[in-house]
């Protein structure tokens, strides 16, 4: 989840103030690579294609991934 959460937080700030996902991770002093690979790890698309889905698209995507976890475990 937390994962997720980052993940929503650099969409926001993609939107609201353009920053793209590189040069935020270089100005918090992370490795781009790092993020670009968490991105596609959790999210399973590319930055770009995040980049166009938008922060609406990774709430509902988080939420369905959360009910059919949650639905699994119902199961087990």
């Amino acid at each position: 989840m937390a994962a997720w959460i980052r993940i929503l937080t650099w969409v926001v700030a993609w939107e609201m103030e353009g920053t793209p996902l590189a040069r935020a991770a270089l100005l918090a002093g992370h490795d781009p690579a790092v993020r670009f690979r968490t991105v596609r790890d959790i999210v399973g698309c590319t930055r770009t294609e995040l980049q166009g889905r938008g922060s609406a698209w990774v709430m509902l995507e988080m939420r369905r991934r959360c009910a059919n976890e949650e639905g699994n475990e119902r199961l087990a």
